[in-house]
């Protein structure tokens, strides 16, 4: 059991971390540093980690990769554009609206067969969908 002054240090470190990821979004100009600083902060609490955001096109039938960060060339190539309906995760965080998280290669497998054959060096990911007012505009992958 942790006691209130422990508590009370471990919500301060915490809101002390929020304030420092605020401030360095506050300094970003260009979507990419905001990248930068979301892997970085991340990168903090798991290690290295990568970082990519897919975007729906018009018709919501193709997810393309926007922007990436610490991905493998290989895999960024392979995802730069993809059926949005894919036996991914970003299809179950897309039609759920509510993240995905894979814990390890071992699931990751078994629950997305197609994805066996990627190589990578993540072992965990989450998958977010970004939404707007309930209308699905694309994902956010992170992996460490």
């Amino acid at each position: 059991m942790m006691s209130n002054a422990g508590e009370a240090g471990g919500l301060r470190q915490g809101a002390d971390s929020l304030a420092s990821l605020a401030r360095a979004l506050s300094a970003t100009v260009r979507p990419g540093e905001v990248l930068d600083v979301v892997a970085d902060s991340v990168g903090s609490l798991v290690g290295e980690c990568s970082l990519n955001i897919s975007l729906l096109d018009e018709e919501r039938r193709t997810l393309s990769t926007v922007m990436s960060r610490r991905t493998s060339p290989q895999v960024r190539m392979q995802f730069a554009a993809f059926p949005a309906d894919a036996p991914y995760p970003t299809r179950d965080a897309l039609l759920t609206r509510r993240p995905v998280v894979v814990q390890g290669l071992a699931e990751r497998d078994r629950r997305y067969p197609a994805l066996a054959a990627v190589p990578v060096s993540q072992v965990a990911w989450v998958v977010l969908p970004l939404v707007d007012d309930d209308r699905p505009l694309g994902t956010l992958s992170l992996g460490w």
